[in-house]
């Protein structure tokens, strides 16, 4: 009897120990920046780079600032066709324009804002049309605030299609 009292004891002083090195479920790693935008035309699928961002998780927050005018990548794209914007996750205050910017860093010389139209409930997808009179930019700038993890202000390059 005394043999299964000091195993049991023996058990529960080593379970909290067990416990803590087993991964829990709930302690998921936390992103550190927000995803970054993707972005569907024309049969292709480019992902923007993140220009700017404030990103909060887990009680802990970040911000980044960059320059635009350097994309990691471009899609090309034809007037009027459909670009598909899929944020990852639900967001609001959604914007989407064409620029052309002449030097990295520099402001835009041309802009055209463009209407994004939600595809779904959540607010995860949109839809835009580059239109015409987009022929002369070269990136396409996106804005989204989400709900409680801040906003993202991301680019892709542009290479009109004729």
């Amino acid at each position: 009897m005394m043999l299964r009292w000091l195993s049991l004891l023996l058990v529960l002083a080593l379970a909290p120990l067990a416990a803590a090195a087993t991964p829990s479920a709930s302690k998921q790693p936390v992103a550190a920046q927000p995803p970054k935008p993707k972005v569907t035309t024309l049969g292709v699928t480019k992902y923007a780079s993140l220009v700017s961002y404030c990103w909060q998780s887990d009680g802990k927050g970040i911000c980044a600032d960059g320059a635009g005018g350097s994309p990691k990548s471009t899609i090309a794209w034809r007037a009027g066709r459909e670009v598909r914007i899929d944020f990852r996750l639900p967001a609001r205050e959604v914007s989407a324009q064409t620029v052309h910017i002449a030097t990295p860093g520099a402001p835009p010389t041309h802009e055209v804002k463009l209407r994004a139209k939600r595809l779904d409930k959540a607010g995860r997808r949109y839809l835009v049309r580059l239109l015409s009179r987009s022929k002369g930019a070269n990136e396409l700038t996106l804005f989204a605030r989400f709900k409680e993890q801040g906003d993202v202000f991301a680019e892709l390059g542009l290479r009109r299609l004729r």
